[in-house]
Formats: structure tokens, C-alpha cells, sequence
């Protein structure tokens, strides 16, 4: 799974391991496999989900 995170135009990518199932455009909590941390971001696609700054 990706992580991506966009901020002034610029997308990072991160690989991901999904905590919980989830529907396009819902939320769910996805752990960052580089740095362990948990993060909460929108599902955008297969496979990849959206992670918005305020939510972590």
C-alpha cells in the first residue's frame, strides 16, 4: 500500500501496511513501514490512501 501526502504541489510517497479495511474515500489508520508511526488518511484508490496534514 502507498501512503501520499501533497503539499505545494509536491507528493511524497511511502510504503504502507493497512490497520483496518476501508471503502473508497473513507478513512482509516495505515502504519508508515520507514518510520513504524501510525497515520490516519482518506482511501483514494487500490492500494493507496491519502494522508491530510491536520488529521495526524
Amino acid at each position: 500500500m502507498q501512503i501520499a501526502f501533497n503539499a505545494s504541489g509536491i507528493e511524497i510517497l511511502a510504503p504502507g501496511h493497512a490497520l483496518e479495511d476501508g471503502q473508497f474515500g473513507g478513512l482509516i489508520r495505515v502504519e508508515n513501514l520507514n518510520s513504524g508511526r501510525i497515520v490516519k488518511g482518506f482511501v483514494a484508490g487500490e492500494n493507496k490512501i491519502k494522508v491530510i496534514p491536520k488529521l495526524n
